[in-house]
């Protein structure tokens, strides 16, 4: 049932916390990223259990070449 709408803004929300947490690994502010999902997620339906995978992809998407 979830569309872009859902898990666009957890794609953005991955890349603009990968920028913020530059030397960081997920696995470390994972909690942090879970308490402000609420805030961040504007009109997403999505949980953070939801949106995790979601962002996880996004923040690694960074460190790729070519990204």
């Amino acid at each position: 049932d979830a569309s872009h709408d859902d898990y666009g803004p957890a794609y953005r929300y991955g890349w603009e916390s990968r920028r913020r947490y530059s030397d960081r690994r997920f696995d470390e502010v994972e909690s942090d990223l879970e308490r402000d999902w609420e805030r961040a997620k504007g009109k997403s339906r999505l949980t953070w259990e939801q949106a995790k995978s979601a962002s996880r992809d996004a923040w690694d998407r960074i460190d790729r070449p070519g990204c």
